[in-house]
């Protein structure tokens, strides 16, 4: 069973509507982690208005969904970005 992730905008106030489907955790921190990094990124640009969190598992044998009752806040953005101070 997979792990289905997807951003949200704490400004927006919304989650994004690109879900995102990793085998576990650490896939789903390293691909955040590379979008945070990613210079010219609305994360990295903005990294104190998004998070990473789970929605629930999606069941690829019978392509089943199943949603959590609250998503799973996993990683804030800005626990990836690093200001660069010399700017």
């Amino acid at each position: 069973m997979k792990k289905v992730y997807t951003i949200y905008d704490k400004k927006a106030l919304s989650y994004s509507p690109l879900l995102m489907v990793f085998d576990n955790r650490v896939s789903a921190l390293r691909q955040f982690e590379q979008l945070c990094r990613s210079e010219g990124s609305l994360v990295n640009r903005y990294p104190d208005d998004f998070a990473l969190y789970c929605l629930g598992n999606f069941d690829e044998e019978k392509g089943k969904l199943f949603s959590y009752d609250v998503p799973e806040h996993i990683l804030d953005a800005s626990e990836y970005v690093i200001a660069d101070l010399s700017k």
